[in-house]
C-alpha cells in the first residue's frame, strides 16, 4: 500500500466532494444513503483528521494514516475488476457538474464512507 498515493487519491476525492458541499448531487446522496448534512459531516471529519495530523500530533498522524490505509487504494487500479452497468458508464460524460470518485475507486470509497458513518456513533 502506497501511503502517498492514498493521500493524493483521498485529497482528490475530498476536493471533488467538497465542490458539492452546498449543492450535492442527489444521485450521489441517494447512492450513499446520505443527507446533505451527512455529506458535510463526512467532509468535516476528514478535514479535521487531516489538519490534526498535519499539526504534528503523533497520535493524530497514526489515526489519519490508518484511515488512509483502510481505503485500500491500489497504485495499479487496472488490476481491480469493477462491474458497472451500461447506464452508469453512459452517464459519465453527460454532466460535468456531477462529481463521483473514479469507477475503480467507487466500491472501496463507498464502503469506507459507510464504515465511517457507522463508527461515528462510537
Amino acid at each position: 500500500m502506497n501511503l502517498d498515493h492514498a493521500k493524493k487519491a483521498t485529497d482528490l476525492i475530498l476536493k471533488r466532494l467538497n465542490e458539492q458541499r452546498y449543492e450535492p448531487d442527489p444521485k450521489l446522496l441517494e447512492e450513499m444513503n446520505w443527507s446533505k448534512e451527512d455529506l458535510n459531516q463526512f467532509l468535516d471529519r476528514w478535514q479535521e483528521m487531516k489538519n490534526a495530523a498535519e499539526k504534528g500530533d503523533v497520535k493524530a498522524q497514526r489515526r489519519y494514516e490508518q484511515s488512509l490505509k483502510s481505503l485500500d487504494f491500489r497504485a495499479n487500479a487496472k488490476m481491480r475488476k469493477v462491474d458497472q452497468s451500461k447506464e452508469e458508464v453512459k452517464g459519465l460524460n453527460q454532466d460535468s457538474e456531477v462529481v463521483q470518485p473514479p469507477p475503480e475507486f467507487a466500491p472501496d470509497f463507498n464502503a469506507t464512507l459507510r464504515d465511517l458513518n457507522r463508527n461515528d456513533g462510537r
